[in-house]
């Protein structure tokens, strides 16, 4: 890992920044610097580490759309979206949300996990799955996202 590589912090920052472009500045106030400027320079820098670590072309593309969320104020991303009948249990220690949910995984779901665990938990980022629907009292879809707050 270097030190350069995105963290939470950073798109966190960009969150930040992008939220005070939207916020007016109350009568007389004047910013230390241009948020505008601010949020031109994180996004340079943010695309150059992306290019730089993302590791795969995979990992690039998602990692640009967490920047392009980010910048949208959002504090998450959904990675993937997948049947519950993917999982080990049906989804249900998702939907439970029992501690030991990712030994569940399986295929891309495991995949992104590991990349999450190895690369993306040192930097601050954490993961979430979550059951998207309720289809007869059994889980549905699941999605799993990766979140900066």
């Amino acid at each position: 890992m270097s030190a350069s590589q995105p963290s939470a912090g950073t798109f966190r920052s960009l969150v930040d920044a992008f939220a005070h472009l939207r916020v007016p500045l109350p009568e007389g106030g004047t910013p230390l610097a241009d948020p505008a400027d601010i949020a031109a320079r994180l996004r340079r820098e943010l695309r150059a580490a992306i290019h730089q670590h993302a590791g795969n072309d995979r990992w690039c593309e998602l990692m640009q759309r967490m920047r392009e969320a980010a910048e949208d104020g959002a504090h998450e991303y959904r990675l993937l979206r997948f049947p519950s009948a993917d999982c080990t249990d049906g989804g249900h220690a998702i939907r439970q949300h029992e501690p030991a949910w990712s030994a569940t995984l399986t295929g891309e779901a495991a995949d992104l996990y590991r990349h999450w665990e190895q690369e993306l938990q040192p930097l601050g980022f954490r993961i979430v799955a979550r059951a998207l629907e309720d289809v007869g009292g059994l889980p549905g879809d699941i999605g799993l996202f990766i979140a900066w707050s």
